[in-house]
């Protein structure tokens, strides 16, 4: 977990007194020029609590040639005041109303000038050495990279979300292989592809993994080392707004599976019931560790409903028979 100013005195290397002379220095430099420029844009509204090692584990890479933005929705709490304790080391930041989180990461992404492009939530972290990691992937040749994340909860261990290597081209039409906080792109796919959709407020990302791999036709590039952190907690959206982010991804699956091939179509609707049967078990299996038979009894029933033939599997059977005995289980 990164230090706070409390724990240690902060000691960053002087900047510039303007982000045109910055990048100056940067591109005259011998030293730097060897390390690409990478944008991180980092979106926020309310989240000072989390904010300050957001932008300490940005800042604490020292990666020579870095352009940080940070878009602030026009936050009440301390958030302002966090950034401006900061904005010696931004390119440029602003606090003001947005038409989302979207429309915030876009309006950072417009005053970009780096070669490389992501963006860090405000209540997310970048591992020690993630730019100096996605960077080399880039100057080997890779226009997108995706690369694991710690998953962390306050008062919980830790635990690794691998990034994963696709078994077909349209895996990613109905499983996960990686997550947002982990991804790095070109901003040459960026111009070709355009901004997030701003009419999307949960699977934005999403749907642009899937505009680079299905209509782009570009591989992620799977980086094995761990890039970045992300925060489980219970405001974050993807844990109190979860159904609508189903409800958007079930959207784009359809969206996009409608532009394959007809065989591949099929095959596409086929393994996203599967998958998303498989992973209604999974869930049945939690809610009956922790007691709740109606909650199991509905993610089984729903498992069924995608995909019919789980039916006669063993652990389908086994559940069913745990439900109605009323038998708990740990996992």
């Amino acid at each position: 977990m990164l230090k706070t100013d409390a724990d240690r005195e902060v000691a960053f290397p002087q900047v510039a007194e303007s982000t045109r002379s910055t990048h100056a220095a940067a591109d005259e430099n011998p030293k730097t020029r060897v390390f690409p420029r990478i944008t991180i844009v980092t979106p926020s509204f309310n989240q000072g609590r989390f904010l300050e090692e957001t932008i300490r584990s940005v800042i604490d890479q020292k990666y020579p040639n870095l352009e940080y933005i940070i878009i602030d929705g026009g936050s009440t709490d301390e958030s302002v005041s966090i950034i401006k304790k900061y904005e010696p080391y931004l390119a440029w930041w602003v606090s003001e109303k947005d038409r989302g989180q979207s429309h915030a990461i876009n309006k950072g992404f417009e005053r970009a000038t780096g070669e490389i492009m992501a963006y860090i939530n405000s209540d997310d972290v970048l591992e020690p050495n993630a730019l100096k990691t996605a960077a080399e992937y880039f100057r080997n040749g890779a226009r997108w990279v995706a690369g694991s994340v710690r998953c962390f909860q306050e008062g919980k261990p830790d635990w690794l979300f691998h990034a994963v290597e696709e078994k077909c081209p349209d895996e990613l039409l109905w499983n996960i292989l990686f997550t947002q906080q982990g991804c790095f792109w070109s901003s040459e796919l960026f111009r070709q592809q355009g901004p997030f959709r701003e009419d999307m407020h949960y699977c934005f990302d999403y749907e642009y993994w899937l505009r680079l791999r299905v209509r782009a036709g570009v591989k992620p590039v799977i980086v094995p080392q761990l890039l970045a952190g992300y925060r489980w907690h219970k405001a974050a959206k993807s844990t109190k707004d979860s159904d609508h982010f189903r409800t958007e991804g079930k959207q784009l699956r359809m969206e996009y599976r409608a532009q394959l091939p007809k065989a591949r179509r099929r095959n596409a609707a086929r393994n996203d019931r599967t998958h998303w049967a498989d992973v209604a078990q999974v869930d049945a299996l939690h809610h009956l560790a922790a007691g709740r038979r109606l909650s199991a009894s509905r993610e089984v029933a729903r498992s069924l409903w995608l995909w019919p033939p789980f039916a006669f599997q063993r652990r389908t059977l086994g559940l069913v028979r745990r439900i109605l005995l009323n038998q708990g289980l740990e996992i």
